[in-house]
């Protein structure tokens, strides 16, 4: 029985798992009530200033200097924030990282990962889904049934997996973020021609939208970026695989020595990048297990055990 199988399912890894998700999710919370309170807010006090002064409401009433105000405020939230955002981040994808080691049996970086997460942090962020009684959602989080396989080859497969599932989500991101800048473009643009707005006033309206679009384009480009990892690596395990298809020889000391470069990549990976939605994971679940559970099937039955 394949040793990858027995330990992704061990109790231990499980509350992992739960950790990651949980402290993930949090990173997620932030990242919305930064765009709340950055974009949202500022928006919306430029729009209802718009609109009060079209009105004649309040005509001796100044507004600008409070603005500023906000602004410097909110740059020190938005600071504050960012350097709890990069913490959670390191935290959750140190706590994967100690699931893929145990379970992948790779050796552990100090150098490149710092010292693993500790049990009392690890403990308390699994508390929200054991709870809940989510073990499900964390059951065969790698492999859904039991390989005869190298152990070796099936990290290698996992990673592929791992990688091969993150692009297909950040995908349908790009797709979303792009969708949403061009229909508030478009939005925009109807909502002048309809209002018969000057160029003046339209070009108004594009300035008091730029906080929304620069958080989206940055989004946008930020995942790209995620994108262009990705396919860089899963290209290198891909590589790998091939090789050892073609030469029909499995050398453990370099496929282990490899597997541990690859990690370096998905730690650097989760660390950096933004995570994705629940609910795309969820959503996407399904259909990325079939595509996986093939993949892993049709590999197996020509790399070498």
């Amino acid at each position: 029985m394949s040793q990858i199988f027995l330990r992704q399912n061990d109790s231990k890894n499980i509350e992992l798992l739960m950790a990651m998700r949980r402290t993930y999710s949090q990173v997620k919370f932030v990242n919305w009530v930064v765009f709340f309170l950055s974009v949202v807010i500022s928006v919306a006090i430029v729009i209802f200033t718009t609109v009060i002064k079209k009105m004649g409401l309040f005509p001796h009433l100044t507004i600008a200097p409070y603005l500023g105000y906000y602004g410097i405020i909110v740059l020190v939230i938005t600071i504050i924030f960012s350097t709890m955002i990069s913490s959670m981040k390191k935290c959750a994808a140190t706590i994967q990282e100690m699931f893929d080691c145990d379970v992948l049996h790779i050796p552990w970086s100090e150098l490149k990962v710092g010292k693993p997460v500790g049990r009392e942090n690890v403990f308390k962020a699994s508390r929200y889904y054991k709870k809940r009684n989510k073990n499900d959602e964390f059951i065969n989080w790698y492999l859904n049934k039991d390989y005869d396989a190298n152990e070796n080859v099936l990290a290698l497969l996992c990673h592929a997996k791992n990688f091969g599932w993150d692009k297909a989500q950040r995908d349908v991101m790009s797709k979303i973020y792009f969708i949403t800048m061009l229909l508030s473009f478009l939005v925009l643009l109807a909502y002048g021609l309809w209002s018969k707005s000057s160029l003046e006033d339209f070009l108004f309206y594009i300035v008091f939208m730029l906080p929304f679009f620069r958080h989206v384009i940055m989004l946008y480009v930020e995942n790209n970026k995620s994108i262009n990892r990705i396919m860089r690596v899963k290209d290198f395990i891909e590589k790998k695989i091939q090789n050892i298809k073609i030469s029909g020889i499995i050398n453990d000391d370099i496929l282990s020595h490899d597997l541990r470069s690859i990690q370096d990549e998905v730690y650097a990976h989760r660390s950096t990048s933004n995570p994705v939605p629940n609910c795309l994971h969820r959503f996407m679940r399904k259909n990325n297990e079939a595509i996986y559970d093939d993949y892993f099937e049709e590999n197996l039955k020509i790399l070498p055990r």
